[in-house]
């Protein structure tokens, strides 16, 4: 899971841009290395879909989700894990190519900001290879 003692002072665009990068990574690479999240979900200290301050919990304690956020993780894992799933890296690796190509071709076209937020989410997605 994802630590955080702090929230950022400002929550911006940025900061979303970070948890997300984050989050996304460790779930890919949890896939990636382990084939499998039903060892990571099995404790509700390992697995957390939402952001806690640190002074909800005391000092002796880790941080750990709700019962009905684990159990929706449970859920969510039993529903979507039955199935064989792609390795995610490569599949990372194809969508910033295509967010490069939809930003080359805003590009040629002058729409330049949205050239931008394409190359930014290709630049997000690189990342992770």
């Amino acid at each position: 899971s994802i630590a955080i003692d702090t929230l950022p002072a400002k929550v911006d665009f940025d900061a979303l841009v970070d948890y997300l990068a984050t989050s996304i990574f460790y779930s890919t690479a949890v896939h990636e290395l382990l084939g499998s999240v039903n060892f990571e979900v099995s404790l509700p200290t390992t697995t957390n879909g939402r952001i806690h301050a640190r002074h909800l919990f005391p000092k002796d304690r880790s941080f750990q989700c709700t019962v009905q956020d684990w159990y929706r993780i449970l859920c969510v894992t039993a529903a979507t894990t039955l199935l064989p799933v792609p390795m995610l890296i490569p599949e990372m690796q194809r969508a910033a190519e295509g967010y490069a190509s939809a930003a080359t071709e805003a590009r040629t076209s002058g729409h330049e900001a949205a050239a931008a937020r394409h190359d930014r989410c290709a630049g997000v997605y690189l990342e992770f290879v």
